[in-house]
């Protein structure tokens, strides 16, 4: 067996061996850490590598980059066709609502412009001689036409229904019927003058009954050869709007200073008439159909229009005969009775100092 050491032998062994592990760790440990640059470099190397080679390939146009960022590839381009012709522009294809003008003969896909309306223009003027001696009432040649006549309104049960009325044509007075020219027809019959409302033969004759009137247009007939005659309430209405359908022949609102009335605030005193034609005539070349005094038509009462004619014609079926119609406003009245669609019925024995005459003809 080998000598026993001593304990400080042992001692020096032991302390030589742990440093001898000592140095072996520090070895491995330089070891470990050279590999660890190693591999980063390498790894470095690598990622620069590919990077630079990315670059390459990009600048290069290539698409195929290896291990680098993805590019998306281009799709092959398909040959360009050569353009074709131009060709004129075409118009767009006809609506709904141009087919109609397409097929009466229009150049254009557009519609056509509505035609202006264009305000009625009065004709000529005549008086026809008389077999006595003299001549008639001025008489205007009106024409025909279709019109919207009465109202449809809660406040005016009596000129409605509204509805659209055919009138042919026709020739009218001028003016309402003068003290001068009713004398003609007194005198020649023996009939008194009414009691006139203001002195002189150009102011209209007023005091007349429905029946003086209708007796003084049979006179001018038989004096004539022409028929003579009340308007009826569709011609008077017809011809008080100049064929418009509006309230007066002026537009839809009243206006001061266009005719005589209560609140027309004319110069003219409001307990007579004025001279006839002392305002301006309406588009069919008549005067005061608004204002100045009213004016018997040939129509029997109806209380509406319920049932009533559009042919223009007289109503009498199925009204009250005993009360005759007039129509107009007249100087003494307010200005809303000036309107065209105003009615008002009177009995037809008794004349009115507020109602005198207009007259027609059959052309």
């Amino acid at each position: 067996a080998p000598p026993a050491q001593s304990e400080p032998v042992k001692a020096e062994a032991t302390m030589q061996v742990a440093g001898l592990q000592d140095d072996d760790d520090d070895d491995d440990e330089g070891s470990l850490s050279i590999v660890r640059v190693l591999i980063a470099a390498v790894v470095l190397l690598a990622i620069l590598g590919g990077a630079g080679y990315g670059v390459w390939a990009y600048l290069s146009g290539s698409d195929d980059t290896g291990d680098g960022p993805p590019v998306a590839a281009t799709e092959p381009t398909a040959p360009v066709p050569a353009p074709a012709p131009a060709q004129p522009p075409q118009a767009p294809a006809p609506s709904s609502e141009t087919v109609g003008l397409e097929s009466q003969g229009s150049d254009s896909a557009a519609p056509a412009p509505a035609p202006a309306k264009s305000a009625p223009k009065p004709s000529r003027d005549f008086r026809d001689p008389l077999s006595s001696g003299g001549e008639g009432p001025t008489m205007v040649v009106i024409s025909g036409g279709t019109f919207r006549m009465g109202v449809n309104s809660f406040d005016a049960p009596t000129e409605g229904p509204a509805r659209n009325v055919g009138v042919p044509g026709f020739a009218a007075s001028k003016y309402e019927v003068t003290q001068g020219e009713y004398k003609l027809f007194a005198d020649a019959t023996g009939r008194q003058m009414p009691e006139a409302a203001s002195a002189g033969d150009d102011y209209p004759v007023v005091n007349v009954s429905w029946d003086d009137a209708v007796a003084y247009t049979r006179w001018l007939s038989e004096q004539t050869g022409e028929t003579y005659r009340l308007l009826s309430e569709a011609e008077w209405e017809y011809l008080a709007s100049a064929g418009t359908g509006q309230s007066y022949w002026w537009g839809f609102d009243f206006e001061t200073g266009r005719a005589h009335c209560f609140d027309c605030a004319t110069d003219y005193t409001t307990s007579r008439p004025a001279k006839v034609g002392k305002f301006e005539a309406n588009g069919f070349g008549i005067h005061d159909t608004a204002g100045n005094v009213l004016e018997w038509v040939q129509d029997c009462y109806h209380a509406n229009y319920s049932g009533a004619p559009t042919d223009g014609s007289v109503w009498r079926e199925g009204g009250d005969c005993s009360k005759r119609m007039a129509r107009g406003g007249a100087y003494n009245s307010p200005g809303d009775s000036l309107r065209a669609q105003k009615r008002a019925a009177y009995q037809p024995s008794r004349g009115r100092r507020n109602i005198g005459i207009r007259i027609a003809r059959e052309m």
